[in-house]
């Protein structure tokens, strides 16, 4: 009986505590703050702020001006907080938390950081993304088999030409989205990962008729790297088991029905070849492209656009570690949570899945907030 009061006394204590501080949301590309609907009843407390962020046009750097000016209007420099971001929103947070936090005298106060789905090492899908609409799209135009629908719907997970507009900004690379590119120089500022010039050392190489110099540096950490400060406990929540049909189940059926059609039409052309002395043959040849990355496209999808077979259907699994990168961030604690979806999902098994791995993860964290 006494274990069980003490129990039950220390679970107040948590969650009284727990309740004390704020709470900012941050949404991912493309998104907005009604992702955060459901996410919300699950916090220990009302104090829960979610904006619109134009995540599309503006450099993620330049976002987190905005989650600085929120923390102002809600938080300023007293009461305790935590951030809490989905994919690009966890950048978001992070450079808050890196960048700006420690200049504007928030991050003492700022308790924990959390990630879901966050590309931390960048999203190969923002640039493979775009290289399969256009091989596909091109073999659509070779072989004029009219089946452009079908096969935008087969990698979007949508049945219209809707979906190539809702790529679009894939192929338009605004700011938001080229900030995402694994090789980014706002990654490289993120992860620390930067480095300038540091000892300069002269060397000579004797030619035939004469002697050439050269000066080489050796590289060092840019001294303008700024970690994640050491009171921040840090968490990612990181998808493991969301590939594409997994996500989009009914993306099946229009595979199935991109490979029968392509296939006769596809046959049409190589028979036609044979009348036509090989003239038909390039069509051909994009017909039968086309049936491959139909009848492949789960493979393909993870594998050429993903990056990788674990993990998310947009992001890769190792990417979604805050540490990914550079294990010396900074930062306490360090918890990683293993979920099945970190990204919304047609399929209802999946998001519900998801929606209780992140829930668990998510009350697991605050206690550990809370010690």
């Amino acid at each position: 009986m006494r274990r069980l009061l003490v129990t039950a006394l220390l679970g107040l204590t948590l969650s009284t505590q727990a309740s004390a501080q704020n709470y900012y949301l941050l949404h991912g590309l493309n998104d907005n703050r009604e992702l955060w609907g459901t996410f919300k009843t699950w916090l220990p407390t009302s104090s829960a702020y979610a904006y619109n962020y134009d995540s599309l046009t503006q450099g993620i750097a330049q976002q987190a001006l905005q989650v600085n000016a929120e923390v102002d209007a809600y938080t300023g420099t007293v009461t305790p907080y935590v951030l809490i971001g989905h994919s690009q929103g966890g950048l978001r947070a992070r450079y808050y938390a890196q960048y700006i936090a420690p200049q504007t005298g928030k991050a003492q106060n700022l308790k924990g950081l959390m990630t879901i789905g966050t590309p931390h090492q960048g999203a190969p899908i923002i640039n493979n993304g775009p290289a399969l609409i256009t091989r596909i799209n091109r073999d659509v135009s070779i072989a004029s088999i009219g089946l452009a629908n079908v096969g935008l719907g087969l990698v979007t997970g949508n049945t219209s030409l809707q979906s190539q507009r809702a790529l679009a900004f894939l192929f338009q690379r605004p700011q938001g989205v080229a900030d995402l590119d694994p090789s980014s120089d706002f990654l490289k500022t993120l992860n620390n990962t930067r480095t300038v010039a540091g000892n300069c050392r002269w060397v000579s190489v004797n030619l035939i008729i004469y002697t050439r110099w050269y000066q080489i540096c050796d590289q060092v950490p840019d001294p303008g790297n700024a970690p994640i400060p050491g009171n921040v406990v840090t968490a990612s929540v990181v998808g493991t088991q969301n590939n594409l049909f997994n996500a989009y189940p009914e993306g099946r059926t229009y595979r199935n029905a991109a490979v029968g059609i392509g296939s006769v039409i596809a046959a049409g052309w190589s028979a036609a070849a044979f009348w036509t002395f090989g003239a038909t043959i390039p069509m051909a040849a994009a017909g039968w492209d086309f049936v491959y990355v139909a009848a492949n496209a789960e493979n393909i999808w993870q594998n050429e656009v993903v990056g990788s077979t674990e993990g998310d259907f947009i992001v890769p699994k190792a990417s979604q570690n805050i540490y990914a990168a550079n294990p010396n961030l900074g930062g306490a604690g360090r918890y990683t949570y293993y979920v099945n979806a970190t990204h919304t999902s047609s399929n209802p098994t999946t998001e519900e899945a998801g929606n209780n791995d992140t829930r668990a993860a998510l009350q697991d964290f605050n206690l550990r907030l809370a010690r």
